[in-house]
């Protein structure tokens, strides 16, 4: 069982946002090759980093993400057996 982190910035404005959110995953103890980060609008469905990240969920893991307004596939994760925390 492991955690797992999306972090996600959708405006050029965010930038130092993104570095936060990787950063408060680190210092999660989340495994760098484990934290997701992509510069992608909430609005574009095409988030490969997402995508990655989704596949690399097994069940028993657990889903990170700063806010919840990251993320917005909770059910799929549901029906995937995986948990969730928004820090």
């Amino acid at each position: 069982m492991a955690e797992i982190a999306y972090a996600r910035i959708s405006t050029a404005g965010q930038t130092g946002s993104l570095k936060t959110q990787v950063e408060r995953f680190s210092s999660r103890g989340v495994d760098p090759d484990l934290i997701f980060a992509e510069y992608r609008s909430g609005g574009n469905t095409d988030r490969p980093k997402l995508k990655d990240c989704l596949t690399t969920l097994r069940k028993g893991d657990t889903l990170l993400v700063t806010k919840l307004d990251r993320l917005d596939i909770l059910k799929a994760l549901e029906k995937k057996g995986v948990g969730f925390k928004a820090l």
